[in-house]
């Protein structure tokens, strides 16, 4: 059974990104121009690509199947990344960076975001939306996902919490829907 892709198919998933990408619009608008924003986990780019369609931002799509991601444009620009190495890219380079539904994917969730602090400059903003395994259908993906024996890390608002603490940042933790979370912090 694939909770995911059923929550997918039943438009679930497209109805959360537009949230996600309303809240984050929101949040960047006050960007100048040109600006770097990371996006980490990107996928398909489905969130940067909506975004740049409003924000005259300049976004790096991350990802480690470089082949999902979409070609670069003048505002978009697609980077292949190996799972568990250092992002390749210098200290202190993004002014803000995201990561939509993607740390349970990753087997090493606290040392990527301490990777994404690195990235930040001082002052930068971060963003994670993740599942909340505090959430009763999160606890049902969970159970699925071990017995299925996939690789997932679900986690709670707290291990969040001190992730984003370990990694030097600066910021709080809150319930974003019925299934996820979203951490804001400043590098």
């Amino acid at each position: 059974m694939d909770v995911i892709g059923t929550m997918d198919r039943a438009g679930y998933v497209g109805h959360r990104r537009a949230d996600v990408v309303g809240l984050l619009a929101g949040d960047l608008s006050d960007l100048p121009p040109s600006t770097r924003v990371l996006d980490f986990g990107a996928g398909f780019g489905r969130t940067a690509l909506a975004l740049a369609g409003s924000l005259p931002l300049h976004f790096v799509l991350a990802d480690v199947d470089p082949g999902k991601l979409p070609p670069d444009t003048a505002r978009l620009e697609s980077v292949g990344i190996e799972s568990g190495k250092a992002l390749p890219f210098p200290d202190d380079h993004f002014h803000a960076a995201y990561a939509v539904d993607v740390l349970h994917h990753v087997p090493a969730a606290a040392e990527s975001v301490r990777e994404l602090r690195r990235v930040l400059v001082p002052g930068g903003r971060l963003w994670i939306v993740e599942y909340d395994l505090r959430r009763w259908w999160v606890k049902m993906i969970g159970v699925v996902c071990r017995l299925r024996r996939m690789q997932r890390r679900l986690l709670t608002p707290d291990e969040l919490e001190r992730m984003m603490t370990s990694a030097a940042l600066r910021g709080s933790v809150r319930r974003l829907d019925a299934l996820r979370m979203l951490a804001v912090a400043t590098a």
